[in-house]
């Protein structure tokens, strides 16, 4: 090859690189972690100009309106009922759970599988009266209608004006919005059947890190009703946040799984079941998770344990909310603070 075509070669090269963006920003991330293994979340640009300010964001587990909840719904009962005037919900700046199935009113392309959800219309509606600022649709039953259902899902929650992301394609997968005069960004990953973390997904956290103060990974993973993760899974949680994220949220288990920090990052493996009629008390025990970030300082994490009634989540209070606390954050003593916490 001539020096000329070579360097023609190396000039193309390098325009694609910087056409998609990831060379330069490998260099820039890898570079920030080498030199700092603490919270990224002080050095992002929107967040270093402001002083004071708080964002605190509410997770949530599954979230199913189908089967009994459905039901009942139609005779009148309210899931939200108490936990939507909670001061946990009245507190956040904005309320995410996962969407456990596809809100359509198409029967008939439905698949014919053992647990197939399919959600009426108006769920849209009513999660954005309960305060649900977005949904997660990565997930095994997003699905469950096809992609028409997918697709008439997107199109009711864009209506009633609930976010939404995951549950597609790449550029489906993540969603940037304005909370309280920051730029946060969800990503929704579906890992149910495959623990192989795609490295684009990787990159794209990377990319969304130069232009979002937050980066939040929303991820469906792990083995259904283990109390514990999985390896893979932590392999996994720590790659995301090497990568980036600010904190990972895990579902699907339908249990409750142990919290980690991970570079004074938390990785929630599983919140548990939010809103379900399934039976068993590990089943009807789920976790709410209040994340408050501050600018350059300390981020307080709140843990928020509910008891299933009747398909309705209740704030469990007392010596057995921090029984539960103690069992997801693994720790000796038993006390409030064990609910709440700084890393």
């Amino acid at each position: 090859m001539t020096k000329p075509t070579l360097f023609i070669v190396l000039v193309a090269c390098l325009g694609i690189a910087l056409y998609f963006g990831f060379s330069a920003v490998n260099t820039k991330v890898n570079s920030r972690i080498e030199a700092n293994s603490e919270h990224l979340l002080g050095q992002r640009p929107f967040l270093a100009d402001k002083q004071g300010d708080e964002l605190e964001l509410l997770f949530w587990g599954d979230a199913m309106f189908g089967r009994n909840v459905a039901k009942n719904m139609a005779k009148g009962m309210d899931p939200f009922e108490g936990i939507a005037t909670s001061t946990a919900f009245l507190d956040a700046d904005a309320i995410i759970l996962n969407l456990e199935g596809p809100i359509t009113a198409s029967t008939t392309k439905c698949q014919n599988k053992a647990y197939s959800f399919r959600f009426e219309p108006e769920i849209a509606s009513e999660l954005e009266k309960q305060g649900i600022f977005a949904v997660n649709l990565a997930n095994n039953h997003t699905f469950d209608c096809l992609e028409k259902g997918r697709a008439d899902t997107r199109g009711y929650l864009e209506q009633a004006g609930v976010n939404f992301f995951g549950g597609g394609t790449m550029a489906e997968s993540y969603v940037e919005l304005d909370i309280s005069e920051r730029k946060v960004a969800f990503i929704g990953l579906d890992l149910t059947f495959d623990y192989k973390l795609d490295a684009s997904y990787l990159k794209l956290i990377e990319l969304l890190n130069i232009t979002n103060d937050v980066i939040i990974v929303s991820i469906h993973w792990g083995e259904e009703y283990r109390e514990q993760p999985t390896q893979s899974q932590r392999l996994v949680g720590i790659k995301l946040i090497d990568a980036g994220a600010d904190a990972v949220i895990g579902h699907h288990p339908h249990v409750i799984e142990p919290l980690e920090i991970y570079k004074n990052s938390p990785i929630f493996y599983s919140l548990g079941n939010f809103i379900f009629d399934q039976i068993g008390e590990a089943q009807n025990t789920g976790l709410g998770v209040g994340i408050t970030l501050r600018d350059n300082a300390s981020t307080t994490i709140r843990l928020h344990p509910v008891k299933i009634d009747k398909q309705r989540p209740k704030l469990i209070e007392g010596k057995d909310k921090q029984t539960i606390c103690k069992k997801i954050r693994k720790v000796d003593d038993v006390s409030d603070e064990y609910c709440q916490f700084e890393i």
